[in-house]
């Protein structure tokens, strides 16, 4: 079974659809603009996405919106405590039940940037190569985070460059919906 279906690329008025769009060169889209990066989230959860949002300004919310995100109680009795090899496992049991698929949206990815650039490369990292395994089962992994830091270097995630959002969906009279 396909990620997507040929019906699914575009919406009912022809338009791309936000969530081809955002996977068709990986799993992590970096938005630099907040408008897009809001509807791109809604368009996905009016679209039957599970969207978790995760706040990246303060390390506690973060760490802790993070681990409900992934279930972390549930399956190993304890709450993420930033352990990277943990967070990865952690990926492996995205319910996709009921769902088009599973979203981490990342707001003010920026500070987590500032704050530990080496967890913030190794979360998109892990997500992209979740992404990538969950698709085997047909089964989609978005992740998506809002970066004002368009000079922000972000290494290769999965072994893929990552990529920056491309549609002003915004504004623009290109939006799926007509936004």
């Amino acid at each position: 079974m396909a990620a997507f279906s040929e019906s699914q690329l575009t919406t009912p008025d022809g338009r791309v659809a936000v969530d081809w769009h955002l996977m068709q060169n990986g799993a992590v889209t970096l938005f630099p603009d907040r408008a897009n990066f809001d509807f791109a989230a809604t368009w996905l959860q009016d679209s039957n996405y599970l969207v978790h949002h995760i706040d990246c300004a303060d390390h506690a919310t973060f760490q802790q919106q993070f681990s409900d995100s992934l279930r972390f109680q549930q399956q190993f009795g304890y709450d993420w405590n930033g352990n990277l090899d943990a967070l990865n496992d952690g990926f492996s049991e995205f319910d996709f039940t009921n769902v088009a698929g599973v979203v981490l949206a990342f707001s003010q990815f920026d500070t987590l940037l500032d704050r530990d650039t080496r967890v913030a490369h190794a979360v998109l990292d892990i997500a992209e190569g979740n992404s990538r395994f969950h698709l085997l089962f047909a089964h989609r992994l978005i992740t998506i985070a809002h970066c004002t830091k368009r000079d922000a270097i972000i290494p290769k995630l999965g072994g893929n460059d990552s990529f920056w959002n491309t549609i002003r969906w915004v504004n623009s009279g290109v939006a799926p919906d007509g936004g």
